[in-house]
């Protein structure tokens, strides 16, 4: 029954029954109807799949992020991306986080024919191309039709590998980051060697997110279309990740431009446990020729002037700008 009034709700857009149905799923759920699913019935305009239903009905939210169990099938994730092509902007985003896998779970590759619309989707950022980019980028194809959709929007190349100049991060980009990545980044571990207990350092995010987020042998701000570095960020890598990100929120809160591009090497640098490379090095200089300041995050402990990466960060901008 239900899932015959998810179909005369789309087509008729009644609100007395669009309620009666959030109504019933109250019922038939024992009051866990997620956040995510009254967002989805308040925006809805096209008819419910069976394995659309399903998906909803068992879906879980942790802190921003929801958990579908069991996992999608790969026939239920392409009847859910030929939904995201007719669905409104506003429901797109759920459907596309119905649609991003979760941690463990099976990775399918999605129909050659959805690529066109997601790389649209994703040059555009109308919505999160991150989810985009999680969605996606399993499928051998999907740099191919980013290059397509990004010439098309801009009549310019979608350069691989991406120039350093073009590496930088939107705040919006930031902020996503740490809602999406809230319980893990305030979530305190003991350490034995430090004899303390603290949250998630911005290597730590590296390792653990970043990199198994990011296309093989590429930077994670690769995973975003092209943003033009307009200032470098110099922090110590052993500080929080929250603790970052909540200093760059306050300093584009003083900033003139909203949408400043970014450049932290962590984030745009591939990185290992060896020393830096002659490509890291000469990165790092086309991202100081492109922007036009230098922020540095100074940690509570002061560990920021104890760090040769950051001072010779600081001697590049004192040679080449004014910081």
């Amino acid at each position: 029954m239900a899932q015959r009034w998810a179909f005369l709700v789309a087509e008729q857009g009644d609100a007395e029954e669009l309620q009666a149905l959030a109504d019933e799923l109250h019922t038939q759920t024992n009051g866990q109807v997620v956040p995510l699913l009254r967002r989805v019935l308040s925006g809805l305009d096209l008819g419910l799949s069976w394995g659309t239903w399903r998906w909803l009905k068992r879906s879980k939210e942790d802190e921003g992020q929801s958990w579908l169990q069991p996992p999608l099938t790969s026939l239920e994730l392409d009847g859910l991306l030929c939904a995201l092509q007719l669905a409104r902007p506003e429901l797109r985003e759920v459907l596309l986080e119905l649609a991003d896998p979760y941690p463990g779970a099976p990775r399918h590759c999605p129909s050659v024919r959805h690529l066109p619309c997601l790389a649209s989707l994703w040059v555009q950022q109308t919505v999160s191309a991150l989810r985009v980019h999680r969605v996606a980028s399993a499928e051998p194809q999907w740099q191919a039709a980013k290059e397509l959709a990004y010439f098309h929007r801009h009549q310019l190349p979608l350069v691989d590998p991406r120039p350093a100049a073009m590496c930088g991060l939107q705040q919006r980009h930031l902020r996503e980051l740490l809602h999406r990545h809230k319980a893990w980044l305030q979530e305190s571990v003991y350490d034995e060697v430090r004899e303390g207990s603290f949250r998630p350092s911005c290597w730590q995010f590296y390792s653990e997110i970043a990199r198994p987020c990011s296309t093989r042998a590429r930077c994670f701000a690769e995973v975003y279309p092209p943003q033009e570095v307009t200032a470098v960020v110099s922090h110590c890598w052993k500080d929080a990740f929250e603790d970052l990100l909540l200093a760059l929120e306050q300093h584009v809160t003083k900033s003139i431009e909203g949408n400043s591009g970014y450049w932290l090497s962590l984030l745009a640098l591939t990185h290992s446990n060896e020393s830096i490379t002659t490509a890291q090095h000469r990165s790092l200089l086309a991202a100081f020729d492109s922007c036009d300041e230098l922020v540095v995050v100074w940690d509570t402990d002061g560990r920021w002037p104890t760090r040769l990466w950051c001072l010779y960060e600081l001697t590049l901008a004192d040679e080449q700008k004014e910081v």
